[in-house]
């Protein structure tokens, strides 16, 4: 019970952390558009559900055409490219910190598929969930050991 406290105190200060990041990140970008700086703050509230440029566009009352068009100019890359970003890194985040089996992180995120997240996970990690997983328990364990050697 005491470890899963802990775990959940971890978990929740790499959220907060990761939070304040995204938003130093977007600070940073110098975002001149208020709709863009709207856009991406709803991507980012919604990342869970099946986000599309038609509903973006219209929850903020412009056409989607151009949204697109202010999107890249300023962020760089399409609407499409910058959800899939968001939801690997949700992802990411979710294999690190739970126990949620591929397809429940699959459905959260709302893919299409279990295998259609894997390819699209392994796209852009160049590495299957389940590496991924293995890996950061990896760095975990060495992670621990070094904390544990400077207590000594």
């Amino acid at each position: 019970q005491t470890h899963r406290a802990v775990d959940m105190l971890i978990l929740h200060n790499e959220a907060c952390m990761e939070y304040a990041l995204k938003m130093k990140r977007l600070q940073k970008k110098d975002i001149s558009s208020k709709h863009i700086s709207i856009c991406i703050n709803y991507i980012q509230q919604n990342i869970k559900k099946k986000l599309s440029v038609p509903e973006i566009a219209s929850y903020l009352h412009l056409h989607p055409s151009y949204l697109s068009k202010l999107f890249q100019e300023q962020m760089g890359c399409s609407i499409h490219t910058y959800i899939l970003k968001q939801k690997m890194e949700e992802a990411k985040n979710l294999l690190r910190f739970t126990d949620y089996p591929c397809r429940v992180i699959a459905s959260s995120l709302s893919f299409s598929s279990q295998s259609h997240f894997i390819q699209l996970f392994q796209k852009y990690t160049n590495m299957t969930p389940k590496q991924y997983r293995n890996q950061q328990i990896r760095n975990n364990i060495i992670d621990e050991e070094e904390i544990s050697l400077l207590n000594i």
